[in-house]
């Protein structure tokens, strides 16, 4: 669910966000149409307000907010989008609370001459005009479903109840099944003589939670605000982004806070569905800083709303998976932001721990996500590698409670530890490099002696390790052969994963690699396709025309593969994959060709 009633989002916007749900296969969208914001100590004349659609109808016009709206012809867009990407659009327009721009535009229907976002339900006319408003729009809907809201009215409940009754049964005589949020805990003593036919949104246990909903015969979704709700950038409901990890390794659709699960597949509850809500009005964010809080968990929610805990796959190897596969394609307003591993980069994704705090936030890759050490000025955070890697690079990225004074330091036992680098003095949150002379680490720690403030203690958007460089990344590359011009030999040292070198198909092609300037080699990494080379030989030379083999390779199995090669070091500006013999009746195809001055030594065990 978008709240776009207090924050517009634009039309591309939307049409990219049905595309990504159908990436994900998350089949239903419900656009949250009206809102305002809260008076926090002003006046309700200086509120903000929206709704978002916009009629020809000169009866209603002036009720479209000013700052963005939709018409007819974005939301037969909206519509058709989601026709093709498998998702249903299930609009709401929220009333007789969250009202405040229907009052603006009638301001006799609110409560307290209109100095409220209340609607006045004791007059006639506020039910006829909200009925007059879905008469307006519910023709453009494809949804069978319509959302009417009703959530958080706090006065007058007799008349609420009166409303909620006529709105539902007016939305089925539109050809509508109603919607609604669910708050009869708090609006009835019970809920007898309310309208069962209403699907509800549990949002919250105490409004109406699930225990009371099946008591009371409703279907019902899990939108619980403690587990699915997102208030973009407030220090409460998920501000910064959904609990990824505890979803995937705890929740599941049925799962609500409290002891108020229901069981799994149990007939009332019709699925999960997450929320943003743009209550901070005042705050100067844009929709894609929204897209960042909210990509992060949209796989893992599609996971759990369609399979479970089924998957038997760890919540990091998972990660890595949708961060591969991206958020889809055909988009033009927005891209993934979880950041994929880049050259050289050896961290991302692995065991981590630390003082205090997540540490895996520090290399999850998620740019929403921080490791919080808590206060104090003595903190540590620590990655293991997995094995031994020649390292030369951390990169730091500082949230606002930065260390001031901090050291990096390496094991490759995780006992005895060497400082490589240290920062003495910083002043600011951001990103600090820190380089040092190559060495071989299974282990890399940060330890920080004193915090920016001493109170907040440290946070890290995220800390990088990288291995020593890559000599052959976006260096002139040249090959014997390419199967077609696409698959050229620059895309074997482009640092793009998914780019691949392709030969002709025949034994005895070559890959080469000019370094610019003679340089030590000692490492060389071939990253094999499926037409991968049986025999081969590594050379080199000084000036492309003279070749001295290093390394010779023989019978290796047919098949994707990496072969990472250790060379006894060399001095050489040219290096070559020359091919002998290929494993299939296809050529030779590398991902990726890499060359690096060193190679870790053997791990200690």
């Amino acid at each position: 669910m978008l709240d776009v009633g207090r924050r517009f989002f634009t039309a591309d916007y939307i049409r990219d966000y049905l595309r990504v749900m159908g990436w994900f296969k998350l089949n239903e969208l419900q656009l949250h149409l009206n809102d305002n914001g809260f008076p926090r100590g002003r006046p309700w004349s200086e509120v903000e307000a929206g709704f978002r659609l916009k009629t020809d109808n000169p009866e209603l016009a002036g009720l479209a907010s000013k700052d963005g709206a939709y018409d007819r012809a974005d939301w037969e867009s909206f519509e058709d989008t989601a026709a093709a990407n498998g998702v249903t659009i299930i609009p709401e327009f929220d009333a007789p609370a969250h009202s405040l721009a229907f009052i603006r535009f009638r301001p006799s229907l609110g409560l307290n001459n209109g100095d409220s976002d209340h609607l006045d339900l004791s007059k006639p006319e506020t039910t006829a005009f909200m009925k007059s408003v879905f008469d307006e729009f519910t023709p453009w809907f494809r949804s069978p479903d319509v959302h009417f809201g009703a959530d958080e009215y706090t006065v007058d409940k007799p008349r609420y109840k009166v409303y909620f009754n006529e709105m539902a049964a007016h939305i089925r005589s539109l050809g509508k099944h109603p919607r609604a949020w669910g708050s009869l805990s708090v609006m009835a003593a019970n809920s007898e003589g309310y309208d069962r036919d209403v699907t509800m949104n549990s949002w919250n246990n105490g409004w109406h939670g699930p225990q009371a909903l099946k008591r009371d015969g409703y279907s019902f979704i899990n939108t619980n605000d403690a587990l699915l709700y997102i208030v973009p950038f407030a220090n409460y409901y998920h501000g910064h982004g959904l609990d990824g990890k505890y979803l995937y390794d705890q929740w599941e659709p049925n799962v609500f806070p409290n002891g108020q699960s229901v069981a799994p597949g149990d007939p009332q509850l019709l699925g999960a569905m997450s929320a943003v809500w743009n209550d901070l009005t005042l705050d100067n964010y844009s929709e894609l800083d929204v897209h960042r809080l909210v990509e992060p968990t949209f796989g893992t929610l599609a996971q759990k709303m369609w399979s479970g805990a089924k998957a038997g796959v760890p919540y990091s190897a998972f990660l890595e998976t949708v961060r591969k596969l991206g958020v889809g394609t055909g988009l033009t307003k927005v891209a993934t932001t979880l950041a994929a591993s880049v050259s050289g980069e050896v961290s991302l994704g692995k065991e981590a721990t630390a003082s205090a705090g997540t540490a895996a936030a520090a290399f999850d890759g998620v740019r929403t996500t921080q490791w919080a050490s808590g206060p104090g000025d003595e903190a540590w955070l620590r990655v293991d590698l997995g094995k031994p890697v020649a390292i030369s690079k951390v990169e730091l990225d500082w949230a606002p409670a930065y260390g001031r004074d901090y050291e990096v330091q390496v094991s490759r036992d995780g006992e005895n530890w060497t400082t490589v680098a240290s920062r003495t003095g910083r002043e600011a949150a951001g990103v600090d490099t820190l380089a040092f002379e190559p060495v071989t680490a299974r282990q890399v720690r940060l330890v920080g002696t004193h915090a920016g403030n001493k109170q907040n203690g440290y946070a890290l958007w995220s800390m990088r390790v990288f291995e020593v460089p890559d000599l052959a990344l976006h260096r002139p590359t040249t090959a014997s052969s390419s199967e077609v011009a696409s698959l050229g030999p620059e895309n074997a040292t482009d640092g793009d994963g998914t780019t691949r070198w392709a030969s002709a198909y025949r034994d005895g092609e070559w890959i080469q690699v000019d370094l610019g300037s003679p340089q030590t080699v000692r490492r060389v990494l071939l990253d094999w396709e499926t037409a991968s080379g049986r025999d081969y030989d590594i050379q080199v030379s000084d000036d492309a025309a003279d070749w001295k083999t290093v390394a010779s390779v023989r019978d290796k199995p047919a098949g994707a593969r990496v072969d990472d090669l250790t060379l006894d070091p060399v001095t050489a500006r040219y290096v070559r994959m020359q091919g002998i013999k290929r494993t299939s009746n296809y050529g030779y195809s590398l991902w990726r060709l890499e060359v690096r001055s060193m190679s870790p030594e053997p791990d200690l065990a």
